[in-house]
């Protein structure tokens, strides 16, 4: 249940170990956080590079969320352009903070790309979880409106 290109977790997957983990933040009262990751720019990747491109910023977005995970966070990739961090009891802005510094010290693909005058943007929606809230209801919230659809298609394939 894992993508191929980046072996992260596929959506329905995700969404099973998330609404796994939701129960037992309820069980045992810890706050854990979701973040939803999308990634602009690829679209000019992929115009200026192909798709080889594309993979290669997608590859080297997965290694910076590896390296800037914790080994107990769930990552997948949602869709294309869309990838989410399940953090158990973890204050989501902790976890956002080193994905951007990990963004500012990368010496990847992602850097060499910009170089080019090109350049990938990852905006981070952090959501902490409620309570007694369901997976459906915390991708609600924690989506933007314009990924909502999106985010929430990957998980009834």
């Amino acid at each position: 249940m894992k993508d191929e290109l980046t072996e992260l977790l596929k959506p329905e997957a995700f969404r099973l170990l998330v609404e796994h983990e939701l129960a037992a933040a309820r069980r045992y009262e810890r706050t854990d956080t979701l973040l939803v990751i999308d990634v602009t720019g690829l679209d000019a990747v992929r115009d200026a590079f192909g798709r080889d491109g594309g993979d290669v910023t997608l590859r080297g977005i997965t290694r910076l969320l590896r390296r800037t995970a914790r080994d107990s966070d769930i990552l997948g990739r949602l869709g294309d352009a869309e990838f989410a961090v399940f953090a158990l009891n973890c204050a989501g802005n902790a976890l956002a903070s080193r994905i951007a510094d990990a963004v500012e010290r990368t010496e990847d693909a992602i850097t060499h790309l910009t170089i080019r005058q090109l350049s990938v943007e990852l905006k981070i929606a952090i959501t902490e979880v409620r309570r007694s809230e369901t997976f459906e209801e915390l991708a609600k919230r924690a989506a933007p409106s314009t990924l909502y659809a999106g985010f929430t298609e990957g998980f009834s394939s």
